[in-house]
């Protein structure tokens, strides 16, 4: 399979539980097939890739990608947990990670207008 997204090949190759949430559930669904993933830049794939960029609201997720849903990726963290514990202090008292979380847990608007600046570099248009 070509795709124009070079990071996803890398990420493709690594073990699940090193990726990053929100990619656990395409690769859990890419497991039930023999896929060989390769980049080919979006100059020469000819034939746009339009399923891969519509998200289906209304999918009906299964049990292994409502449980990967459901992973605290800090329990995975190779920290200490007086490190963790710090970590959690400084992101509560960052602005722009408070208005991060309450974004994503809210849902993203479909225009980058729709956001604060201080979120546009996480806006994915």
């Amino acid at each position: 399979m070509w795709t124009d997204h070079k990071p996803l090949v890398s990420i493709y190759k690594e073990p699940l539980a090193s990726a990053p949430k929100r990619l656990q559930r395409l690769l859990l669904g890419f497991q039930q097939y023999d896929v060989d993933l390769r980049y080919k830049p979006g100059s020469e794939m000819y034939l746009a890739d339009t399923l891969s960029r519509a998200f289906n609201k209304s999918t009906i997720q299964s049990k292994a990608e409502e449980e990967v849903e459901t992973i605290d990726a800090t329990d995975f963290l190779p920290i200490s947990e007086p490190q963790l514990r710090e970590i959690q202090a400084e992101t509560a008292q960052d602005d722009t990670s408070q208005q991060l979380k309450k974004t994503i847990i809210r849902g993203w608007p479909d225009t980058k207008k729709e956001v604060s600046s201080c979120l546009h570099p996480y806006f994915l248009s």
